[in-house]
């Protein structure tokens, strides 16, 4: 298992944490999740920015489709999915998000993976 993974603005993908530990990421999921952070998500005034770079996009689509093959059950969500659907309307929506990160919808952006 892979946790704590790190992605570089340049597309350098770093393993942050051994597999054998759990990580910190996703309180409640901590024990069964993979986390997969990257440089970036706000702009110079610290607001919600999808600024990726084209070697980040292509490092995390490469990683996430390693992870799909060794956990093909696995659920790619960001961060901001996690949070409770308060009005229980069946979808997070932005007002009930408690992270804005990622700051792209990685659900809709990796479902073909």
């Amino acid at each position: 298992m892979i946790f704590n993974v790190y992605c570089g603005a340049d597309g350098t993908i770093i393993q942050l944490l051994d597999e054998s530990k759990v990580s910190n990421g996703v309180r409640g999921y901590n024990s069964t999740a993979i986390n997969v952070a990257y440089t970036g998500g706000i702009d110079a005034k610290g607001k919600a920015a999808d600024n990726r770079t084209d070697a980040q996009k292509a490092s995390l689509l490469k990683l996430l489709r390693l992870l799909r093959r060794r956990y093909p059950v696995a659920k790619i969500l960001g961060h901001r999915d996690i949070s409770p659907d308060t009005n229980h309307n069946g979808t997070v929506d932005p007002w009930e998000r408690i992270k804005e990160c990622p700051c792209f919808d990685a659900m809709d952006e990796y479902s073909g993976i």
